[in-house]
Parts: structure tokens; sequence; C-alpha cells
């Protein structure tokens, strides 16, 4: 295990905050214009929220964490079995419900969580339209 030390209390905060404000990021893109929709490689939809979500999570993390890597389902990972969870790893699901974002139902969500060594220690889930973590 790495001798790592972490205040979890922080870093829950912080993951609190950052899905938060993702969260509120796509919820005035989609008061403010139409929502882009795309298809990755697999068929599944990929939206102009996604991305947005994902870019404001990352800078979020970058911003604080500098060296701890990040792992998110829009970056281009689609193996995660060869993912190597060593160490700090802030694992991104952008947009989860990403079908019914586009639909314009209420039921999706932003999740952040941190991981170390492959254990999750901390995270947070924000439904935007819920208003609720």
């Amino acid at each position: 295990m790495n001798e790592m030390k972490f205040d979890l209390r922080e870093l829950a905060l912080f993951a609190e905050q950052a899905v938060t404000k993702a969260g509120d990021r796509i919820s005035e893109l989609r008061s403010r214009e139409k929502i882009e929709v795309n298809y990755k490689d697999y068929g599944e939809l990929v939206t102009s929220a996604d991305l947005l979500s994902e870019r404001t999570i990352q800078e979020a993390i970058m911003g604080k964490f500098q060296g701890h890597r990040i792992l998110s389902e829009e970056n281009g990972v689609h193996n995660w079995d060869n993912f190597k969870f060593d160490g700090p790893v802030w694992v991104i699901d952008p947009l989860d419900g990403t079908v019914n974002f586009a639909r314009n139902l209420p039921h999706y969500g932003v999740s952040l969580a941190f991981a170390l060594d492959g254990v999750v220690l901390a995270g947070a889930v924000y439904a935007p339209y819920l208003h609720c973590t």
C-alpha cells in the first residue's frame, strides 16, 4: 500500500464541489443552447455537456492535485482492465445518464471518486436537475 496520507474530508469536500460546479455548468449549457449530440466508437452517445463536465472536473483536479492521475469515461480509455490503479487516481463519469440528458429527462448525474492504490476512499455524485449531492 502506498504511504501517502490524505485528508478524506478534504477529498470528499473537493469531490462534492467539483461535481456541483460541473453539474451546474452543464445545466447552464442546456438552458443557453442546443446540446450537441455525437456518438463514440462503440455507438454510445456523447454530448457537448459530457465534454464540458469532464473538462471542468479535470481542470479542478489538475489545479489542486498535481501529479494525481485521472481516468475519465470520455478521455478515450475504453479498456479499464489494462489501467494501473496504483497511486492516487481520480475517476470521473462526467455525465452519467447521457441518454436521459439528451432526451431532456431529469435522471442524470455527475460522478467523481478518489482512489488510492485501487481503493476508493472518497467521492461524490451530483444530480443537477434534482439539486442534490
